[in-house]
């Protein structure tokens, strides 16, 4: 998880990002007519981002509380007796790349992949009868959704613009690892992998700087879920309370920001 001053520097540079498009538009008025908009030949351009993302995962954290009773109950009641239990799967670092072909006017066709990721682990000392024992407990969850969709910008000036899109993701092999070693019990490690469908909706500021070179930055809201993920041997990963499969929900959002460059 992102520390609370790199957070606050990474949102500080991508609102000036987008908004520099709006301190563009408090001087030239307003944003052209989607008819003045992208004029020149169409053309290709890649984009390489990074930043930060959030996500759901809803049912990933009710394991993780459940655990967390465990670890923090007295040792009396057979707990690990601890402060506190493991972090929660709520965010992590984001990077990935996006290719656009520029159309005649204000639309733009894109498709691209990120990264998401998030990981938790706690170590401590646990006496399960034979005396304490090292012992660690994990939760690892990973994606790489890929997008495809369609994008309308808005431009005020030949240097900056904004735009807006929508397209549809694809999570083809979210992943869920779960590990530990309790004490002397027998060591714990499950992994499995499913596919998933969704949305998303994008909101960006651009300011074009030397040559070919764009600084973009991007707020992305993300819908969808991987229900169902199963193991080497097919298995369905389940919660041990009430054995429903344990969904990955990646619904969240992401604040980017990096960097387009025109190709042709």
């Amino acid at each position: 998880m992102m520390s609370s001053p790199g957070l606050r520097h990474l949102v500080a540079c991508s609102v000036a990002a987008l908004l520099l498009p709006l301190g563009a538009g408090a001087q030239t008025g307003i944003a052209k007519p989607p008819s003045e908009v992208n004029q020149s030949s169409a053309r290709m351009s890649v984009a390489l981002f990074g930043g930060w993302a959030s996500f759901a995962q809803t049912r990933v954290n009710e394991l993780i509380r459940l655990d967390n009773m465990l670890l923090t109950s007295p040792v009396s009641d057979g707990g690990a007796g601890l402060d506190e239990g493991l972090n929660q799967i709520t965010d992590g670092l984001t990077f990935g790349a996006e290719v656009r072909y520029r159309l005649k006017g204000p639309w733009e066709v894109v498709a691209g992949f990120e990264r998401l990721r998030d990981k938790t682990r706690i170590d401590f000392e646990y006496d399960s009868g034979s005396g304490p024992a090292d012992s660690y407990l994990e939760y690892e969850a990973d994606g790489w959704p890929v997008h495809a969709g369609v994008r309308y910008s808005f431009r005020f000036s030949d240097r900056y613009a904004y735009g807006i899109g929508l397209s549809a993701v694809i999570f083809p092999a979210s992943r869920l690892h779960i590990a530990g070693q309790i004490g002397n019990l027998a060591e714990l490690d499950r992994e499995g992998t499913v596919s998933g469908l969704g949305m998303a909706l994008t909101w960006g500021g651009e300011m074009a700087l030397s040559g070919p070179l764009t600084l973009q930055g991007t707020i992305r809201m993300r819908f969808g879920r991987a229900g169902d993920p199963k193991d080497a041997s097919g298995s369905v990963l389940t919660d041990p309370i009430e054995g429903k499969p344990i969904t990955l929900d990646w619904s969240g959002v992401d604040i980017v920001v990096g960097l387009l460059i025109d190709l042709f």
